[in-house]
C-alpha cells in the first residue's frame, strides 16, 4: 500500500512545494521506483528519495529531449546552487536541501551530470560490455550511490557505495532490455555492438532478426550475477530501507523471469515510456482483473496456506535455494493484502515444519537468519496495517533471535483486530496434538481434569491457540496434494484446493479463484442436505 507523501518535518511552504513537485516528476516519469519509494521506505525519508529521482530524471529528460543549451544552463545552475547549499528554482530547491541534510557528496551530483551530458553527445556504439559498464556506472551508478546515504548505511564504506552502484547499473540494464527494439528502431543501440553481432541481431524494417533467444540469455545472466553480487549491501543499510531494495531486487528478477517465460527474451516493443513494469500476475484462466464478488457469508472465515515450491522455483533458474525463500515474500504480502481488501479473519501460513529441520544445515540457518532479518519490516508493516501477528509452533529450538522478533511481533500488534496472521513455525500437526495430550495428561493426574468426561472442546483447549477457529479453507501451491501434517486437529472438516504454481509465483489472484470455489462447494460437515419439495 502507497502512503501519501509524509511532509511533516518541512515548514518552509516553498521547499514543501519544491518536495511536492519532485514528487509529481517522479510519479509521472518512473510508476516502479516511484511505487517503491512509496511503499517501501519510511514516510520520513520519502521525501528526500523523491528528491533526488525528480532531479536526476529532469536533468536526464533535459539532456535527452531538450532544446539546444537546455541541458548546459541545467549543469552550469545546478552546480552553482549545489556549491551554495542553496536554490530557488522550484524543483531543484528541494534536492539542494536534500544534498545538504544528508551530506550527500556534490561531486557526484558532478560527476553525474557530465556522464549523462556525454551520453546525449555519444554516437558510436558501445563496441564491449566493458564500455556499456562505463557507461552504466556514470548514468545509474552514481545516482545510486547518491541514494545511499537516505537508506541510512549501518556501516559506511567503500564497500556499500560500490555494491549500491552495481545495483543501479543493473536497473539500467535491464532498462536497456526493456527498450533494445525501440532504441534499434531509431539508430540507437545501447547493448555491446560485440554481442549484437556475434548473435546476428538486426533490424530489418520493422522486424527483428537473428538470435534474440542468445544475446537475451548472455545479457540477463550478466544482470544476475550483478545482482546477486549487489544485493549485498541490503544488509548494510538500515533495517528500514532494507525492504525497498529487496523488493527492488525482486521486481528486477521478476521481470527477466516474466520476459523468459513468456518468451520473448529481449521484448520486441516498447511503449516509448521509459519504465520497468511491474511484474504481471501470471495469467489465471477464467478470472477477472478484480476480486470476485462474494458474499460475506460465503467466504471462509480462516484460511491455511502451504507455502510449497521456493526450492524448486530456485533450482529451475539456478540459484541457491534461499533465492526461493527470498522471492517468496511478496507472495506473502500480496496474500495478506488480499485477505485485508476481502475481509476475512484468519490467515495460518506454514513457513517452517518440525520436518524442516533434516534440510541441508546450511539452508536452514540460512532461511532463519533470513527470517531473523526480514520479521522486524515486516511486522512494522503488519502493525501498520492492524494486522494481528501470533505463533503457533514449538518455542524451544528456534534460534534466539528467532524467537525474540516472533515474540515481540505477537506482543506489539497483539491490540490489532483487522485480520489475524498465524505464523507455523516449527509446527507439526502430530507435534501440537501430543503436546496437548501430554498437557491435558499432565493436569488429569494432578486432579484438575475428570479424564471420564473429556470432550474434544475440552482437549482443544490444550492447542496451541485454543481461540482460533477451525481452518475452512486450506490451499496447497507446487502442486502437490497432501496436507503435510499441517494444522491436523483444526483442519477436520476443511475444503482442500491445490494449485499448481510454485510459491513464488503466487498472487492474490490464485486467492481470488480458491475462494469463488470454496463459495460454490456445499459444505454439509457429515449431514444430509435438506431437500425441500415445492
Amino acid at each position: 500500500m502507497v502512503s501519501p507523501l509524509d511532509l511533516a518535518g518541512i515548514v518552509d511552504p516553498e521547499l514543501r512545494a519544491s518536495f511536492e513537485l519532485c514528487d509529481r516528476v517522479h510519479r509521472e516519469s518512473d510508476t516502479v521506483t516511484h511505487f517503491l519509494v512509496s511503499a517501501y521506505l519510511p514516510g520520513p525519508k520519502q521525501p528526500y528519495a523523491h528528491a533526488l529521482y525528480g532531479f536526476l530524471i529532469t536533468a536526464d529528460r533535459l539532456a535527452d529531449e531538450g532544446e539546444p543549451g537546455a541541458f548546459a544552463e541545467w549543469e552550469a545552475a545546478s552546480l552553482r546552487e549545489v556549491a551554495a547549499g542553496h536554490s530557488d528554482h522550484p524543483l531543484r530547491r528541494a534536492f539542494v536541501h536534500t544534498l545538504g541534510l544528508w551530506e550527500l557528496d556534490p561531486a557526484l551530483v558532478a560527476d553525474f551530470l557530465a556522464a549523462t551530458g556525454q551520453d546525449a553527445e555519444r554516437t558510436a556504439p558501445f563496441a564491449t560490455f566493458e564500455e556499456l559498464r562505463v557507461f552504466l556506472r556514470g548514468v545509474a551508478g552514481i545516482p545510486a550511490r547518491l541514494l545511499l546515504p537516505v537508506l541510512e548505511p549501518v556501516r559506511p564504506s567503500p564497500a556499500a557505495s560500490a555494491l549500491m552502484s552495481l545495483l543501479g547499473e543493473v536497473f539500467q540494464l535491464i532498462d536497456i532490455f526493456r527498450d533494445f527494439a525501440a532504441d534499434l528502431a531509431a539508430g540507437r543501440c545501447y547493448l555491446p555492438a560485440a554481442d549484437v553481432d556475434r548473435f546476428g541481431v538486426r533490424l530489418d524494417g520493422t522486424t527483428i532478426s537473428g538470435d534474440i533467444d542468445g544475446l537475451h540469455a548472455l545479457q540477463a545472466g550478466r544482470a544476475r550475477r550483478m545482482m546477486d553480487e549487489g544485493s549485498a549491501v541490503v544488509d548494510l543499510v538500515h533495517p528500514s530501507s532494507r525492504s525497498f531494495l529487496t523488493e527492488a531486487i525482486a521486481a528486477c528478477h521478476a521481470y527477466l523471469d516474466q520476459i523468459s517465460r513468456r518468451g520473448e527474451r529481449i521484448p520486441a516493443a516498447s511503449d516509448g515510456s521509459g519504465e520497468l513494469p511491474r511484474p504481471r500476475m501470471p495469467a489465471i484462466p477464467g478470472r477477472a482483473a478484480g476480486p470476485p464478488a462474494i458474499p460475506p457469508d460465503r467466504l471462509p472465515r480462516h484460511i491455511a496456506v502451504i507455502m510449497d515450491g521456493n526450492g524448486r522455483w530456485a533450482r529451475r533458474r539456478g540459484r541457491p535455494r534461499l533465492a526461493g525463500h527470498v522471492a517468496a515474500e511478496h507472495a506473502v504480502r500480496d496474500l495478506v493484502e488480499a485477505a485485508l481488501d476481502l475481509g476475512l479473519q484468519y490467515v495460518s501460513a506454514f513457513a517452517f515444519s518440525t520436518e524442516n529441520w533434516s534440510r541441508p544445515a546450511d539452508e536452514v540457518a540460512g532461511l532463519m537468519a533470513l527470517l531473523a532479518r526480514r520479521l522486524p519490516e515486516s511486522v512494522d508493516w503488519l502493525r501498520r496495517q492492524g494486522v494481528r501477528v501470533r505463533w503457533a509452533g514449538r518455542r524451544d529450538r528456534v534460534p534466539d533471535e528467532v524467537r525474540a522478533e516472533l515474540e515481540t511481533a505477537e506482543r506489539l500488534t497483539a491490540g490489532n483486530d483487522r485480520l489475524t496472521v498465524i505464523i507455523c513455525l516449527d509446527y507439526g500437526g502430530r507435534a501440537e496434538i501430543t503436546h496437548a495430550a501430554r498437557c491435558l495428561a499432565r493436569d488429569a493426574a494432578a486432579g484438575r481434569v475428570d479424564v471420564d468426561s473429556v470432550r474434544e472442546q475440552d482437549f482443544s483447549r490444550y492447542l496451541y491457540l485454543p481461540d482460533v477457529p477451525d481452518v475452512d479453507l486450506i490451499v496447497r501451491t507446487s502442486g502437490e496434494q497432501r496436507i503435510s501434517n499441517f494444522l491436523l486437529w483444526q483442519s477436520a472438516y476443511a475444503e482442500l484446493m491445490f494449485e499448481n504454481v510454485l510459491w513464488p509465483d503466487v498472487d492474490r489472484r490464485h486467492l481470488w479463484r480458491a475462494l469463488e470455489e470454496f463459495a460454490a462447494r456445499d459444505r454439509r460437515f457429515g449431514a444430509v442436505p435438506v431437500v425441500v419439495n415445492r
